[in-house]
């Protein structure tokens, strides 16, 4: 069994002895000093703070794909310089991915459409050649 003049006199919440090794007033230091536990709290919660206090920059507008490339860059800035919490930019990363989808699509469906109206100009001009060489 142990000492148990070196264990402090005081109970815990929970209504047991406390087990910490007691000082020359009978007390662990906690419970010789009960603010000093709070504070050290405190300081350790301000310490741990993972978020500057600026707020994060508000994203530019997204109206194309590179804007959105921008708004990723500067998500990641922001998330790198602890202006945005990561699970926020977790929580932004499908929406940009969709974005990105949707005006990769945009663009693929333009490009196609171009393309067809390029080769339907083509196939004209064939057309009008072979007229013009079946006439002579």
């Amino acid at each position: 069994m142990s000492n148990n003049t070196s264990r402090c006199k005081a109970k815990n919440k929970e209504g047991k002895w406390c087990r910490a090794a007691a000082t020359e007033n009978g007390f662990c230091y906690f419970h010789a000093n009960p603010g000093v536990a709070a504070e050290l709290g405190r300081a350790g919660g301000r310490r741990n703070r993972h978020i500057n206090d600026s707020e994060a920059r508000p994203l530019p507008s997204l109206n194309d794909a590179a804007s959105v490339q921008k708004a990723i860059a500067q998500t990641i800035d922001d998330v790198h310089q602890r202006r945005l919490p990561p699970r926020t930019a977790t929580g932004l990363a499908p929406l940009y991915s969709a974005l990105l989808r949707t005006f990769e699509r945009t663009e693929l469906e333009g490009e196609i459409k171009s393309l067809r109206q390029k080769i339907k100009e083509l196939e004209a001009a064939m057309q009008t050649r072979r007229g013009q060489t079946n006439d002579a």
